[in-house]
């Protein structure tokens, strides 16, 4: 005789399977976030961006393991039949939260270890802590699935129970954080006072959805009782004239259309909601381009059009209703375009909501400001609509479509944003963008008749992650294929040239090191830097900037009004300090022989050159250190010698670093390979290549003139295509040699 299952694993085994597309969904998803911020992120942000996929990962599990578990089976019938078994409701109650707890622990587990073995590159021995509190997002998750539990097993629906979890968690999340911050007086360690009101929130929480399991198993499955008795009905309905229309004809579009409305409606009333609390945030400021309205809004409305997105399709999912059309043979057509109807009205309706706002709300209406947010954020919700109906096409199980569908549309934003960061804003990338969203929403339609076949087969998402790829394919492929059209052929002649010019070059003086002077002069006022002078092993290029110099030489130089004013014996010490760190600063940059330190160092003598022949100088410096420091001065042919130098090591390095990856591309976008996708990357080393040939022909004058005529017009092209690179000017700040030889030969002649 066979022995019958224990009903305890049989349990185990159905909330195992139940919860299943959840962790394998969060753990794909993971794999793509951490796979993509190893691709592009920067190292010098050490392991925040991997931390925060690490954490956000188990926080969505915990979001919809309770909705999972609970809901879903209340939508699909199945928690009504587990009560006809021989069970109780304690065992039911049990397994499932044993099931939630080890799939967050396996999901914590997964992210943690992801999170070590890649950020160790960067940060070796790494710890994951925000605010030196770890322990605190570890009870903040298991608040939210306690949280998610007593909201399931009242609500007993999947959708609903997810909507009000988010809302509901935010808010008690901000309370426990203002009585955290009462008590420990200070808002950084607010973390360190909030764990252990969590831990007694989650066992509050287990506690009432206990109270709350054995109330729904224990009542009969019926409705609630009704406010009001149900009037009986009538044994024959009352009769109506012929000539009385009804206000919509018996059409069977109309009569989808009206079953999507009725059905979308928990999502709609949601979508009004979020936009309603948007716009109270834009009440107290307006909207500003410099930053001054609130990020809410955007935020808002962008969830909003995700929301009205996602709910074309998934009201269908449960109980299988897209079955019904394909039984009754309704042309895949019609079923395409009454799902959209009605979202598409309301996308139309958030975005006029959006342009009144943006025209009422704003102080002082300038379309060259204003307009470039309009259009940023009505791009942002159509991108998110469109992303929202592909993810509900593409996944099943409403909760799951729910969750990934903001995480999917932030994945295209981060693309999208790092072609901007690398490109600057061009038309090109927004016409390709807004072509590959245009693909994707076609996709749409086609992937609807399978769907409604309801045939999930590995064919299905194969296609569906087809049209995915052939969007960003259109979006990234073809702005490559552009600029590589566009792109100037090599210059082998050149390249052998420049290779034995190299042989003869010196090691250079030091190592090209970021450091902190920038950071050390914004307290200029209160300590000198003798410190940053004396320390020799520190070596500090790019991070002077010239606004921090303006500001660290002249703001105890100048009145409130901006006359001159004497400086006190202790300010004249500063000033200095601070001339002699500004030379310190440009010899080591200079004997680097790189080209970003190296006009980062002219600039730096821009300064200093004309400080030194203004008035100023002469009243706060002794007569030997005002003539020490305009001797040290560099003269036009050693500024020449120092560029050919650095032009000639840049290239060096570049033509190295192109065999196994390009370590510094000299640009803030492109500080590492991880920043040049593949495609890119040879193309990237080209443009670098014909930078380096146009500083060189144009510094040294050594091609004819048709030549130069033609590497000049190459320059204007790069300007025009690369206008946030501040550096790319021609012949390399050449528009300030002659003025800064004035200023020198000024200087020097006061002695």
């Amino acid at each position: 005789m066979i022995r019958p299952p224990s009903p305890l694993l049989a349990l185990l085994w159905k909330e195992s399977c139940q919860i299943a597309p959840l962790f394998i969904g969060a753990m794909g998803l993971g794999s793509i976030l951490f796979l993509i911020t190893a691709m592009l992120d920067n190292p010098n942000n050490y392991d925040t961006p991997y931390g925060i996929v690490a954490i956000v990962l188990p926080n969505l599990f915990a979001l919809g393991a309770p909705a999972m578990l609970i809901g879903h089976e209340q939508d699909t019938g199945t928690l009504a039949w587990s009560r006809t078994l021989p069970i109780t409701w304690s065992l039911s109650f049990l397994t499932k939260w044993f099931v939630a707890l080890a799939g967050l622990v396996l999901t914590w587990c997964a992210s943690l270890a992801a999170y070590y073995a890649l950020s160790s590159s960067f940060r070796p021995g790494g710890v994951l802590e925000f605010n030196n509190q770890p322990v605190y997002f570890l009870t903040f998750s298991l608040a939210m699935l306690a949280l998610g539990f007593c909201l399931a097993w009242w609500i007993r629906h999947a959708v609903p129970a997810l909507l009000c979890l988010v809302p509901c968690m935010a808010f008690i999340s901000i309370a426990i954080d203002v009585f955290a911050s009462r008590i420990g007086g200070s808002s950084i360690s607010t973390t360190r006072y909030s764990e252990l009101p969590l831990a007694v929130f989650s066992l509050i929480c287990f506690a009432v959805s206990a109270w709350l399991a054995r109330r729904t198993w224990m009542h009969p499955w019926t409705k609630r009782r009704p406010w009001k008795e149900a009037k009986p009905m009538p044994v024959m309905r009352a009769y109506y004239p012929a000539d009385i229309v009804p206000p919509f004809p018996p059409d069977p579009r109309i009569a989808m259309i009206w079953q999507q409305v009725r059905q979308s409606l928990p999502y709609t009333l949601t979508a009004g909601a979020i936009v309603f609390l948007a716009t109270l945030t834009l009440l107290p400021n307006g909207i500003s381009p410099n930053g001054s309205y609130s990020p809410l809004f955007a935020i808002g409305t962008v969830a909003a059009a995700l929301l009205l997105g996602v709910s074309a399709f998934i009201t269908d999912n449960t109980k299988g209703r897209y079955r019904f059309f394909a039984d009754r043979g309704i042309p895949i057509w019609r079923i395409w375009w009454t799902r959209q109807f009605f979202p598409l009205v309301l996308l139309g309706i958030l975005i006029a909501w959006t342009a009144v706002l943006v025209l009422s709300l704003s102080q002082t209406f300038r379309p060259g400001e204003y307009l470039p947010i309009f259009f940023a954020l009505v791009s942002v919700q159509i991108a998110g609509f469109v992303i929202g109906q592909l993810t509900a096409l593409s996944v099943q199980r409403p909760i799951i479509a729910i969750l990934l569908a903001p995480v999917s549309l932030g994945i295209a934003m981060f693309l999208t944003g790092f072609l901007l960061s690398i490109y600057g804003y061009r038309y090109s990338i927004h016409l390709l963008g807004a072509i590959a969203v245009l693909t994707w929403w076609l996709a749409t339609l086609r992937l609807t008749r399978r769907w409604t076949e309801g045939n999930r087969t590995w064919g299905y998402y194969g296609r569906s992650l087809g049209w995915i790829a052939g969007g960003l394919l259109i979006c990234f492929g073809g702005f490559f294929g552009m600029r590589w059209i566009t792109m100037p052929a090599a210059l082998p002649q050149w390249e052998a040239q420049m290779a034995a010019q190299v042989q003869t070059l010196p090691p250079a003086g030091n190592t090209y090191v970021v450091g902190g002077f920038q950071q050390a002069t914004q307290g200029m006022r209160s300590e000198p830097l003798h410190q940053i002078i004396e320390n020799e092993d520190a070596v500090w290029i790019n991070n002077l900037n010239p606004g921090y110099s303006y500001n660290s030489l002249f703001q105890f130089t100048l009145n409130p009004d901006g006359s001159w004013r004497k400086l006190s014996p202790t300010l004249k010490a500063h000033y200095h300090d601070t001339m002699e760190a500004c030379f310190l600063v440009i010899a080591r940059q200079r004997a680097s022989q790189l080209m970003p330190a190296c006009a980062n160092a002219d600039e730096i003598e821009f300064i200093l050159a004309r400080e030194l022949s203004g008035p100023n100088a002469s009243q706060n410096l002794s007569e030997k250190d005002l003539q020490s420091f305009r001797d040290r001065l560099a003269s036009s042919d050693e500024r020449q010698s120092v560029r050919r130098a650095a032009i000639l090591r840049t290239w060096q390095l570049i033509e190295e670093d192109y065999q196994a990856g390009p370590k510094d591309n000299f640009n803030f976008s492109m500080q590492t390979p991880k920043h040049v996708l593949g495609i890119e990357r040879l193309r990237t080393h080209r443009f670098l290549e014909h930078y380096m040939h146009t500083c060189y022909t144009t510094l040294h004058d050594l091609s004819p003139q048709g030549q130069l005529q033609r590497d000049l017009a190459w320059e204007k092209w790069a300007k025009e295509e690369y206008p946030h690179n501040q550096w790319m000017s021609s012949a390399w700040h050449s528009f300030w040699t002659e003025t800064n030889n004035q200023f020198i030969q000024r200087a020097k002649s006061m002695r």
